[in-house]
């Protein structure tokens, strides 16, 4: 059986602010790393086949970091690509 994980980026600025990002590529504030490398630790049992994100820097830092906290070997970060959002905006 697979299980899919699906997890969130860690925080960045314009979240703490409350403010919408959508595509905008803000990277992670200091506390959104910390937040990542916390769930690096707590995922740092499981056994990962792949690790997807979208290219966002602040997804795909976060992926990059638990990677290698799970020591994902031949596992790398793979993006998934820019998606439209559901009303056709980007």
């Amino acid at each position: 059986m697979t299980t899919l994980l699906l997890v969130r980026h860690g925080e960045t600025d314009w979240n703490a602010d409350g403010r919408l990002q959508g595509q905008t590529d803000r990277p992670l504030s200091d506390f959104g790393r910390r937040q990542a490398q916390q769930l690096a630790d707590e995922l740092a049992g499981e056994e990962l086949e792949a690790i997807y994100s979208s290219d966002l820097s602040r997804a795909r830092e976060t992926a990059e970091i638990v990677g290698k906290r799970v020591g994902c070997g031949s596992c790398s970060t793979r993006s998934c690509g820019r998606r439209t959002g559901a009303r056709g905006r980007g």
